[in-house]
């Protein structure tokens, strides 16, 4: 979906040249081809079959299928909780990875282009950049159905080095010592990263949480990307702010208070 969206903002917003707004609001055709596959591609859920089982084994089979799928399993608020915060092998390193790249994206990537004094040359960098990082993220996603999932230690590795790709995307952006298109390269590497750790770490928690609170991890594990994103679109406005008034270049929807 991310490769097919870059490629469609390529195609109708730069290639065509319709503007932003219609862009968007063309998009909304893959609503209803979302609603078509889901109302008449796949069609009505099937109804369960007949079987021979008597009503106390169906109560029995109904009951123990509700326990198994059940998120809490009977566990309190506090336990709840305390079991929650037991997945942050799995929800820092998505936050991280995920903080990460959503501010290189919203905010070094922005800002830069060739010159970095065209506003063209920075949105066209923008999208190339962004499409090479859905690219990566398509591939290191897709390898999970060929490779195993990397160890925990890996994991949380690979948020370490997005990070240290963040900062030296920012810290390029001013200084300008590797500036050319060449680094689209680390944008590819970039959604390697990222998407390596998504994939991992929810086959990792479908693989090693128990079946009674594999529910609950999952949908926990899920808001860690969600936070990441939240804070690193905050921080982008600022990054990006610093890199225009260091480069010089007005346009900046905050102030830098560096």
């Amino acid at each position: 979906a991310g490769v097919i969206g870059y490629g469609y903002m390529y195609v109708v917003h730069i290639w065509w040249g319709l503007n932003f707004k219609n862009t968007l609001l063309l998009a909304n055709f893959l609503s209803v081809g979302l609603c078509f596959t889901f109302f008449v591609v796949l069609g009505p859920i099937p109804k369960p079959k007949q079987n021979s089982l008597a009503n106390g084994d169906s109560e029995s089979l109904i009951s123990s299928s509700i326990c198994c799928l059940n998120g809490n399993s009977g566990m309190n608020s506090r336990e709840t909780a305390r079991y929650v915060a037991s997945l942050w092998p799995y929800m820092g390193p998505l936050c991280l990875v995920y903080f990460a790249e959503y501010c290189m994206q919203a905010g070094a990537w922005s800002a830069i282009g060739f010159p970095i004094t065209s506003e063209i040359a920075r949105k066209r960098f923008y999208v190339y950049a962004n499409w090479m990082y859905q690219l990566g993220v398509f591939i290191s996603r897709s390898s999970a159905v060929i490779f195993s999932p990397s160890p925990l230690a890996i994991q949380i590795a690979m948020p370490l080095l997005q990070l240290i790709l963040m900062l030296f995307f920012c810290l390029n952006s001013i200084s300008h010592f590797w500036y050319d298109n060449s680094l689209l390269v680390l944008c590819l590497c970039a959604g390697f990263l990222g998407g390596g750790v998504y994939v991992g770490s929810f086959i990792l928690v479908a693989k090693k949480e128990p079946l009674n609170r594999k529910e609950l991890a999952l949908s926990a594990v899920t808001l860690a990307d969600t936070v990441g994103i939240c804070l690193a679109d905050l921080c982008g406005l600022f990054i990006q702010a610093c890199i225009y008034k260091y480069n010089h270049i007005d346009g900046s929807t905050v102030q830098c208070m560096l």
